[in-house]
């Protein structure tokens, strides 16, 4: 019940790079996949920071409400999504205002720079999206949910793959066009998961 959901959600999580390479390889060329590729350890970055408070906060809860402590537990989901939150606005700030210097600290050259900025500026825009995603993630698979944590994984790597093929092939937004389809995809399934807390739907 919880295996399979959380490894094919996972795999799925993982593709989203892959599928943003394979379109802006096919569309944009090899430049444009080189961006990409520089701008990839920021977003495992951010993919870390998510899974880090999520699989800590969401094992921490599991504990408590087994010991039926659950307003001990509900404070510590609280903070997790709390301390996500003020990471993520903390690295954006500081990225967007050294976007420059971050590219090149990165393997960033002359030539690709403007793909590269392009890229960047969009991904750490969705920042906060990411990692919230993947912070409630954690949470919904340990609240007895892992088929909806699965389904918004899957749901969100569709959609990139959709808005990829629209964005790059049909309005010719280049780079661009593939970090927002990547946010865009996250984005949809970061609201599923926050309804279903706002909701109240499980513990």
């Amino acid at each position: 019940n919880y295996f399979i959901p959380t490894v094919a959600g996972m795999l799925v999580m993982a593709l989203h790079v892959v599928i943003d390479g394979i379109f802006v390889g096919r569309g944009i060329g090899s430049n444009g996949l080189a961006a990409i590729n520089i701008v990839v350890p920021i977003f495992t970055v951010f993919t870390g920071i998510g899974l880090l408070i999520g699989l800590g906060g969401s094992t921490i809860v599991s504990i408590l409400l087994a010991q039926e402590k659950e307003g001990e537990a509900s404070s510590i989901f609280t903070q997790s999504v709390i301390l996500s939150v003020a990471i993520m606005l903390t690295i954006t700030i500081f990225g967007l205002l050294n976007i420059e210097k971050l590219s090149y600290a990165l393997g960033s050259n002359d030539i690709i720079f403007p793909l590269v900025k392009d890229y960047m500026k969009i991904i750490l825009c969705f920042s906060l999206i990411f990692t919230l995603g993947n912070t409630l993630n954690c949470f919904a698979r340990n609240d007895g949910a892992p088929m909806l944590s699965m389904f918004c994984m899957i749901l969100g790597g569709v959609i990139n793959f959709v808005l990829d093929y629209i964005f790059i092939f049909k309005f010719h937004w280049g780079v661009k066009g593939a970090a927002v389809a990547t946010g865009a995809g996250n984005l949809i399934g970061m609201i599923i998961l926050l309804m279903y807390f706002l909701m109240k739907k499980g513990k």
